[in-house]
């Protein structure tokens, strides 16, 4: 059986392989590979913060203080705030799975 791969199909396996190329030449893949991982769940943990908290990129400029109160309180206080890490988790491991 032969299968035709779709433009986006190739650009995706493209990409995938820069990714993880690129970096290689400065470090190990298997540091390439943890960083990945953790830059997934900053990203999921930024999610939550525009979708739940509602915040935007602008508010790093127009209220840096607050924004890091929250921050700061979410990761000083993790017990008091267990949807954060929630969704965080959650989020994180489905980025990391596809």
């Amino acid at each position: 059986m032969i299968v035709k791969l779709l433009p986006w199909q190739s650009q995706k396996e493209k990409i995938e392989k820069d990714i993880v190329r690129i970096p290689q030449n400065f470090t190990k893949k298997s540091y390439v590979i943890l960083i990945s991982i953790g830059l997934l769940f900053a990203g999921s943990f930024g999610i939550y913060l525009g979708r739940f908290l509602r915040w935007n990129s602008w508010d790093i400029v127009r209220e840096p203080f607050t924004l890091m109160y929250e921050i700061g309180d979410r990761l000083i206080n993790p017990f008091e705030h267990p949807r954060t890490w929630g969704m965080t988790l959650f989020m994180g491991l489905f980025l990391n799975s596809i």
